[in-house]
């Protein structure tokens, strides 16, 4: 039986990040748009747009965070094969469920096609090698292991500066739109993130005391102003700044909180949903899809509709997951990528 450690601090962040995923998704199927509240529909609208506009500035990059954080491993493998062992259990672990469940989706789209985000295509199985599924909701298992590809192979101590720069370098492109048909400038927008949390993780023994409620507030109202800026400027040069201020004060914002909250009672539901965010996040696209069917079939929408579609994204994940797949050899292996008998036993670190 494996004996890992886990930070209490990074579940919490987890579940504040999946929180914001799935009610991102919420807010973009306008589920909504009919709940007035005094406001009129284009107020709720450009709310709307508002809040996602926050939402989308950082929560998959804290998640790229904090997968890099857990993946500080990577510096101490020295053998070849420790490093193809590490990717080989990556490998299972992303790239099964990105498969089977792209897969699954496929195969219900037939049945259901007006539900699909995207329409089936001959060119659809070639999509889903590039990271494109027709869920649209799996991508971020595909770049992930793009990243531990990349990792495993090339990152070691000496090249983790190195790695810091190209990757800085590349978000910074692929911020301008003219660089955006260059596939692995696309593919690396995220590294910067992935990269930091190793390196944070690699000093966090000296680096958690920075994490006080003084850090917390700086970053939020640095995260506040650079969002305000997006929202208001529409000068390329200037994007590029202000997006990677957004991403980096949202994380590190979310971080510290849940530095904040570790010892804190309040904090055991957010870190429930940080230990299945995985299975939150692979899980609750079929729920979203159905409830939205239905919505759609029906006519129903405003905040009565749309909050139960959140809540049951959120939290029906977390019964189907230990009830239907944990307890299941072969539906933990093609769903979630748990390979059969490795039952971790974890230590909440401090």
């Amino acid at each position: 039986m494996e004996k890992t450690s886990r930070y209490r601090e990074v579940d919490i962040a987890r579940g504040v990040g999946i929180i914001l995923v799935v009610l991102g998704h919420v807010l973009g199927a306008r589920m909504f748009v009919d709940f007035r509240f005094g406001l009129s529909a284009e107020q709720v609208q450009d709310a709307s747009v508002r809040a996602l506009s926050f939402i989308y500035s950082f929560h998959m990059q804290l998640f790229f965070f904090l997968s890099g954080f857990v993946s500080v491993k990577l510096l101490s493998l020295k053998w070849v094969g420790e490093r193809m062992s590490f990717l080989g259990k990556k490998t299972v672990r992303l790239m099964v469920p990105y498969v089977v469940v792209a897969f699954l989706y496929t195969l219900a789209y037939q049945v259901l096609p007006e539900a699909a985000r995207t329409d089936f295509t001959e060119a659809s199985f070639y999509n889903l090698a590039r990271g494109l599924n027709t869920s649209g909701a799996l991508w971020y298992l595909y770049i992930l292991f793009f990243y531990m590809l990349i990792s495993v192979v090339l990152l070691y101590v000496p090249t983790l500066p190195v790695f810091l720069v190209i990757s800085v370098v590349t978000f910074v492109l692929a911020t301008w739109g003219q660089f955006e048909f260059i596939t692995l400038i696309r593919l690396n927008t995220y590294y910067v993130f992935f990269l930091t949390g190793i390196l944070v993780r690699k000093h966090y023994d000296s680096l958690k005391k920075y994490f006080t409620a003084e850090l917390f507030g700086s970053s939020l109202l640095l995260f506040v102003f650079s969002n305000l800026m997006l929202l208001h400027y529409d000068d390329i040069d200037v994007l590029g700044v202000f997006k990677i201020l957004a991403a980096f004060s949202g994380i590190f914002m979310v971080f510290s909180l849940g530095y904040l909250l570790k010892e804190k009672s309040v904090s055991k539901f957010l870190v429930l949903l940080g230990t299945y965010s995985m299975d939150i996040y692979i899980l609750s696209e079929p729920i979203k899809v159905l409830l939205r069917y239905f919505n759609e079939q029906t006519g129903y929408s405003g905040f009565l509709p749309g909050a139960v579609m959140f809540f049951a994204a959120l939290l029906l994940p977390i019964p189907i997951s230990r009830l239907l797949l944990r307890s299941n050899p072969v539906g933990g292996f093609l769903i979630l990528g748990i390979l059969p008998g490795r039952k971790k036993r974890c230590k909440i670190r401090h």
